[in-house]
């Protein structure tokens, strides 16, 4: 399967504890979804509309609308490419949590899609050495857009452990303008 669309909603879980998630190739596919149980799980009239909202949207196929709509009703929305989604190394239940993980860190970081794939080049993964041998291994995955750090420890029994920052850059040596003591010293002594 090549690229493809992902929804997943943390409010509704399995048995196991895992987020509720659909793959489609088309926004259209998650309808029935939108329309009915998640429409169905919201106590007031603004969650209704946002749901309402979502439903025109997907209809339209307008992926950034859409996902901004559902963002608001706590569903991550988000596009995929490959197979879905690739969780090489991982244990069984690992696997299960790990898009729910991604979803939670995704409620908080509003401008950027997190990849599902934890082999995506953006994520930074520490396996940690097994300490049972055949047993699975801990992680720890970092990912950073620039303006949030998402970082997701997980144990071999697939419990997760999500923290999300925002950065506050203290230096960057490609932008012209930074505004750090030692950049504000270099301009000042240039223009002298």
């Amino acid at each position: 399967m090549g690229e493809h669309y992902l929804l997943l909603d943390l409010d509704n879980r399995d048995d196991d504890g895992n987020g509720f998630h659909i793959k489609a190739t088309s926004l259209a596919e998650f309808i029935p979804y939108v329309a009915g149980p998640l429409r169905g799980d919201m106590t007031g009239p603004e969650g209704r509309e946002h749901c309402e909202n979502a439903i025109d949207y997907l209809r339209r196929e307008r992926f950034d609308l859409a996902r901004q709509a559902l963002q608001e009703c706590g569903v991550c929305l988000s596009i995929e490419d490959g197979e879905f989604p690739v969780l090489a190394g991982l244990t069984e239940r690992q696997a299960a949590a790990w898009p729910g993980a991604v979803a939670e860190a995704q409620r908080y970081v509003p401008c950027s899609t997190i990849p599902v794939d934890i082999d995506h080049y953006e994520w930074r993964v520490t396996w940690a050495d097994e300490t049972r041998p055949g047993r699975g291994r801990m992680i720890d995955a970092t990912w950073c857009d620039g303006e949030y750090l998402v970082q997701v420890r997980m144990d071999v029994y697939g419990y997760p452990s999500v923290s999300v920052a925002e950065t506050r850059w203290l230096h960057s040596g490609s932008y012209e303008e930074c505004d750090c003591t030692w950049c504000e010293r270099e301009r000042e002594d240039e223009y002298q």
